[in-house]
């Protein structure tokens, strides 16, 4: 895991993909969940840390819950 500065090209895709997920389930998504996510994508993450389930990652990322047992399935992964 690391710390990823945040950039206004992440920004701008945050603010689209704010709108794109809006419009598709009439709910916005949060903006801090949507930085987290565009970030994610960036740096090609396989891993999303998560417990909204609204959420829903691309294709080839999974999301897991930040819940005991999912981390541990984590750090078995990152091992």
């Amino acid at each position: 895991m690391k710390l990823i500065p945040i950039s206004r090209g992440v920004l701008y895709e945050t603010a689209e993909l704010r709108n794109v997920h809006k419009a598709a389930s009439q709910k916005k998504l949060d903006l801090a969940d949507a930085i987290h996510l565009v970030t994610a994508v960036h740096e090609r993450c396989r891993y999303f840390v998560s417990e909204d389930n609204g959420i829903v990652p691309p294709q080839g990322m999974t999301r897991m819950s930040p819940l005991s047992r999912d981390l541990d399935e984590l750090l078995r992964v990152l091992a």
